[in-house]
């Protein structure tokens, strides 16, 4: 999504939206504190392994909108954009605008909540890292997209 926004000069909008992504490092300490505490003392076969405090999908959007210093559109706005270039897409559209390979999931996003609740409470007690974890914002945002530049991915 951030790098097709990016080249179709938009990130989309979606305020009824939430996003329970997290940082790879806590993904691994997460894992790590839960596989760890199953050796002490196994207690759960299965755990919900999403952010513990999810944030509205927009704050993430209009960060990363802020920092490219572009627009945001609602969602739907958005996906036909990316279908309005599908359309006539070059090889170069293909590299720039993935979301043109995704266009199907994306249409069946586009205007609905995809907003699962999902427990994290088996999840905290196995993993402090979880616990401790801070909601996303603009910090997160920044260093992910710093990083991505670092890569050549936007």
């Amino acid at each position: 999504i951030v790098k097709s926004s990016l080249a179709l000069r938009a990130f989309p909008s979606d305020p009824s939206n939430i996003v329970a992504w997290f940082p790879a490092e806590a993904v691994s300490s997460a894992i790590v504190d839960a596989t760890l505490m199953s050796f002490e003392k196994p207690q759960f076969t299965t755990i919900n392994l999403v952010h513990p405090c999810p944030v509205p999908w927009d704050v993430i959007m209009s960060s990363m909108a802020g920092i490219a210093e572009l627009p945001m559109i609602p969602f739907p706005e958005w996906v036909q954009r990316v279908r309005d270039r599908a359309m006539s897409a070059t090889a170069e559209d293909f590299e720039n605008i993935p979301g043109i390979k995704l266009l199907d999931f994306l249409t069946s996003m586009a205007g609905k909540p995809a907003n699962l609740e999902f427990s994290t409470t088996k999840a905290q007690e196995l993993s402090r890292s979880l616990r401790t974890l801070q909601p996303l914002d603009e910090k997160d945002v920044r260093r992910w997209m710093a990083y991505w530049r670092r890569k050549d991915f936007i």
